[in-house]
């Protein structure tokens, strides 16, 4: 990854943007940790397990609330404690102003993670961990991550959640943006977010598999238990932002975290098409 600037963050083996494709390779003993969807992806790469601000971070990166995949060694934020596990994070560290937090469904931490699309920015330099993005206005004027694109055909990220228009008249180039007219809800189900710190009061911001589109899950709200099988439409769920019928996680166990809660919609509307998880209907 080339940058335009040397902004003073160490770029060595197994620090910042190191590929990580087998998860062994970064600096641990520096503070480093691999992000990535796992061994065998190409895209992961090495970046600081720790952060308090943006400033903490190298060019094009945000110092973004991660959930941890780690449990605590004793019994911690209402979660069971582990002390025979390896990767078990000790008391000591767990806490406000800590390297690890509560969060409503595991141990939450601040990684400095790549900007990408939705992300604030303010210049280009900031959005450049990502080839081909820019930093444009988006509906409402904020400055946002983005890409350049086709208002003729869907070619914006995540999918049906984004379109395509001149948005940023200075910049005069269409570009991408959120459908909700921006990237920040009030953490209501499926309005946008970046991380967890986009879904306040305990809420979840998850990302689908197949488009990336972000979104959150408003864990305050609950629908009802589903008359059959467990999950089901509407059910006390609101509809999406842009109208469709959301899902009503309504459960087998009480103890799972998503029990009644509603997690997005079905985006085909076609049911011969396999279903895909989002908020927003096709253009």
């Amino acid at each position: 990854m080339q940058f335009c600037e040397d902004d003073g963050k160490p770029r060595g083996a197994g620090q910042y943007g190191t590929p990580c494709p087998t998860g062994e390779e970064c600096d641990q003993d520096a503070g480093f940790a691999c992000v990535g969807t796992g061994a065998g992806d190409l895209d992961s790469y090495c970046t600081s397990a720790k952060c308090s601000a943006d400033t903490d971070c190298p060019t094009g990166h945000e110092c973004s609330a991660v959930r941890s995949g780690r449990p605590p060694c004793e019994d911690a934020c209402g979660f069971q404690g582990v002390p025979g596990d390896e990767r078990c994070v000790a008391a000591d560290r767990i806490g406000p102003d800590k390297e690890f937090y509560c969060g409503p469904v595991s141990l939450m931490r601040r990684m400095c993670l790549r900007r990408d699309f939705c992300s604030e920015c303010e210049t280009n330099a900031d959005c450049a961990s990502k080839p081909n993005q820019i930093c444009a206005r988006d509906m409402k004027g904020n400055k946002i991550c983005t890409v350049r694109c086709d208002p003729g055909i869907n070619s914006c990220p995540w999918g049906f959640a984004a379109v395509c228009d001149v948005w940023d008249q200075e910049l005069g180039i269409p570009t991408c943006a959120h459908r909700f007219g921006s990237c920040k809800g009030t953490g209501k189900s499926c309005e946008p977010c970046i991380d967890d710190d986009g879904c306040p009061n305990g809420g979840l911001c998850i990302s689908t598999s197949f488009t990336h589109e972000q979104f959150c899950i408003d864990m305050t709200a609950s629908c009802n238990v589903c008359p059959e099988g467990s999950t089901c439409l509407g059910n006390g769920c609101p509809l999406t932002p842009g109208g469709l019928a959301m899902t009503c996680y309504g459960g087998i166990d009480p103890a799972e975290p998503l029990y009644r809660k509603c997690v997005g919609a079905n985006v085909n509307e076609n049911p011969t098409v396999s279903p895909q998880n989002g908020c927003w209907p096709a253009l």
